[in-house]
């Protein structure tokens, strides 16, 4: 592989070795990491999901805990809870009735 640029072993295509928070594309281009997913080091090719309870912004290098009052499952943002349905605590995957 050329300067920059990174390979998964077994395999002949090289590619972008990219910023946190990004994942490679091809061998020159990068894109953010989606809501609820990150990527917290350089040597990925491809942006993890966040576990139920968290989410992180648009190019995060890490998850945050959903506030009380809002839930999220893997790989999705922070949601608020219905109507009629309440979360007390922080990093909750569902809302109670």
């Amino acid at each position: 592989c050329l300067v920059g640029t990174d390979s998964i072993s077994g395999s002949i295509l090289c590619l972008k070795v990219c910023g946190l928070g990004q994942y490679p594309l091809s061998d020159v281009l990068c894109d953010d990491c989606a809501v609820g997913y990150y990527s917290a080091t350089t040597d990925i090719f491809d942006c993890e999901s966040c576990i139920s309870g968290y989410s992180s912004d648009v190019g995060s290098d890490n998850c945050v805990a959903c506030l009380s009052g809002y839930y999220s499952t893997v790989g999705s943002s922070c949601q608020p809870c219905v109507a009629g349905t309440y979360s007390t605590a922080a990093n909750k995957c569902s809302c109670q009735y």
